[in-house]
């Protein structure tokens, strides 16, 4: 897979569990994401990983400023 789609499909996944606010993958970040989608990784296990990153955040009840 293209490491630029791989990017969007992502920040599109992000987008969704952010409740509809957009997050870009850029710089360092977009180096880190497209060198997962380089190496292989399934983005379900990316979006497993998101999951569990937003499922700690409410747990500790916290809210966006």
């Amino acid at each position: 897979m293209d490491p630029a789609d791989y990017c969007r499909q992502v920040e599109a996944y992000l987008c969704r569990k952010n409740d509809g606010h957009l997050i870009r993958i850029v710089g360092l970040t977009f180096e880190r994401v497209s060198g997962w989608a380089e190496q292989g990784v399934p983005l379900s296990v990316v979006f497993q990983g998101v999951d569990r990153g937003f499922k700690r955040y409410y747990a500790k009840k916290q809210r966006r400023r």
